[in-house]
């Protein structure tokens, strides 16, 4: 009896050892395992920006030659500072709404320190380089009319908006501000699919000393007053590429024009083009701005579509040409 019990413990115990083994080989990997794909090899152009397909939110951007995650990071935004008293909504989550709603730990730096920029999937399926991941924004815009989401108060902010951001150097948010000279470059690549509705594709002419970012309490320190040179586009419901180039970037006119006069980063503009008669306003729209970029940036264009409809635009592939 006790040689039966004994054999019987003993394949037990084998078993045991068995299982215990296979439960190691089942650990769960690192947390952002799961969310970050192969990095890429493939040879990408000069001026790449990124293809998402590492999953996470840095970019390749390292001017002329591409560099694995040495670019800057990819960002939300909305209309929540306390300066414009917005209500609208962009996933993933932007700092400001985080701050307002007091989601997350109070003592973060900054306060209610939201996670990274998540990326979507699928990506651009016949892309080169990979498809299974795009940058992806959702949400829907408020404006101060009589209809609000739920918990939100009417009256809000007018002119809403939700956006995403590529910053093109790590150090280009706060406390650093630090900009990009881009003046060797035409324009901008990128695959996209959207809601069918009108966005903006945008360079921020922002301060590199002041606030460039924007945060809960004071709104971007820009020298356009958010006037900023952009590009209306209309992404389709399937992938397509849309090329844009700066030289059909404009103002719409209501903010600050980058002129001569103004003293603003006159540098971009030839003596040839601005003359020797005192006073004179040329404006120089992206021999200036292309020398001080922070970010490129996609924004809902103006309150024609508004909450309860919901806006979406992926982005996938992007890169300066």
């Amino acid at each position: 009896m006790k040689k039966t019990l004994t054999i019987i413990l003993g394949i037990a115990l084998f078993f045991v050892i068995i299982i215990a083994g296979c439960k190691k080989n089942v650990l769960p990997l690192p947390a952002d395992t799961p969310t970050n794909g192969p990095v890429v090899t493939a040879t990408h152009p000069p001026g790449w920006i990124d293809d998402c397909e590492d999953g996470d939110n840095v970019n390749d951007y390292s001017g002329a030659n591409p560099v694995h995650n040495a670019g800057g990071y990819w960002i939300t935004y909305d209309d929540d500072s306390s300066a414009n008293s917005g209500t609208s909504y962009v996933w993933p989550m932007s700092q400001t709404w985080a701050t307002k709603k007091q989601i997350g730990n109070s003592t973060d730096t900054p306060p209610y320190k939201i996670p990274p920029f998540t990326m979507s999937q699928p990506g651009f399926s016949s892309s080169p380089y990979g498809g299974l991941y795009a940058a992806r924004i959702t949400g829907y815009v408020t404006t101060n009319s009589s209809l609000a989401p739920p918990g939100e108060m009417t009256g809000g902010f007018q002119f809403g908006f939700i956006g995403m951001g590529i910053q093109l150097v790590s150090s280009a948010g706060e406390p650093a501000c630090n900009e990009v000279d881009i003046s060797a470059y035409t324009g901008v690549k990128f695959y996209t699919k959207g809601d069918g509705k009108t966005w903006d594709i945008k360079l921020p002419f922002v301060s590199s000393s002041l606030n460039c970012d924007g945060t809960i309490t004071t709104t971007m320190s820009s020298f356009t007053s958010s006037d900023e040179y952009k590009l209306t586009f209309t992404p389709p419901t399937g992938w397509t590429q849309e090329t844009v180039y700066f030289s059909n970037f404009t103002q719409v006119g209501w903010g600050t024009t980058i002129s001569i006069a103004s003293g603003r980063y006159w540098q971009g503009c030839s003596a040839s083009s601005a003359g020797t008669t005192p006073g004179w306003t040329s404006t120089c729209p992206m021999s200036t701005v292309k020398q001080h970029v922070h970010q490129i940036q996609f924004q809902t264009d103006d309150q024609s579509v508004v909450y309860p409809a919901s806006r979406e635009l992926w982005i996938d592939d992007i890169r300066l040409f």
